[in-house]
């Protein structure tokens, strides 16, 4: 679909809309991350704060200021959500894991399953008692405030503008310092930095499904897709890496039994591995991974 065909909403006016259907995805998951019907219920919840968090976020410039308060207080409620989305990602992974270890360590997965689960159930314990709390009630209200407002009213500029003319420039902008910042990763590149890397790579794709959806033209839909799969190396990089660190605490909190501590250590190398099997694929990809244009 052209942009021709289409009659752009205001900038104001997009994001309005688009920040009353994360609040809408983030409502529609409570129930089911209550019940524990699904771990993707607690995924699409923290996704649906992200989107609104980088909108704000990349917005700031021209949105009235009292609005950075509002979205800290978002940051702040998917901080409380980490360690039980962890505890889903890791348990998913035990069939994975159960894979690669050898016959005579298989045993020790039987007591890793277990501190996983245990820890499951006090950290979604704590996913619970946020969504009860007060403070989660008040950012939630807060959040309806904003969208009772007219939509203008947040902004300081650029209110009226169409969305591809105001997002074009910050788009174009990001590219440049995404590709920039790719092109510098090395082997030897800190772990947190491809880190912040993977966090630019999803600021620059929910901007362009924001300029996607908000826009009706589907022309970035070859940088999305190139976009997802660069996260996908970053986020395989990142996985192994929050596992090599959750393992290695596994056995500093003294684990006793014989076989766990073998198992541990067994995939304590293979998640090294797969750290330095992502970044060698990043490494040798990466212009064919950004290999289009917006």
């Amino acid at each position: 679909m052209s942009r021709q065909c289409v009659k752009e909403k205001p900038l104001a006016q997009a994001a309005h809309h688009y920040l009353a259907s994360q609040l809408a995805v983030v409502e529609a998951e409570e129930a089911g991350i209550r019940d524990d019907a699904d771990p993707e219920c607690l995924h699409r919840f923290r996704v649906a704060l992200r989107r609104g968090r980088a909108l704000l976020g990349e917005l700031k410039d021209c949105l009235v200021p009292e609005l950075a308060e509002f979205r800290r207080r978002l940051a702040a409620v998917a901080r409380e959500t980490n360690a039980c989305r962890d505890a889903d990602v890791f348990l998913a992974l035990l069939p994975e894991w159960g894979g690669v270890l050898p016959d005579f360590l298989q045993p020790g997965l039987g007591r890793l399953e277990a501190i996983l689960r245990q820890r499951r159930q006090s950290a979604r314990a704590e996913v619970v008692d946020l969504l009860q709390g007060a403070e989660y009630r008040s950012v939630k209200q807060v959040w309806r405030q904003w969208l009772a407002q007219p939509a203008e009213a947040w902004f300081v500029t650029d209110a009226r503008l169409p969305v591809s003319k105001a997002l074009e420039p910050r788009i174009r902008r990001r590219l440049r310092k995404l590709r920039r910042r790719l092109a510098a990763v090395t082997d030897e590149t800190p772990a947190q930095d491809l880190h912040r890397l993977r966090i630019q790579v999803k600021k620059l794709r929910y901007l362009l499904e924001f300029q996607t959806a908000e826009s009706g033209d589907d022309r970035s839909a070859e940088a999305i897709a190139g976009l997802k799969r660069l996260q996908n190396v970053l986020g395989r990089h990142h996985d192994a890496a929050e596992q090599f660190s959750w393992l290695r605490g596994v056995l500093g909190e003294g684990e006793s039994d014989p076989k766990t501590a073998a198992a541990v250590g067994w995939l304590l190398a293979d998640r090294h591995r797969s750290q330095r099997h992502a970044v060698t694929r990043l490494v040798k990809k990466r212009e064919k991974l950004l290999r289009w244009q917006v």
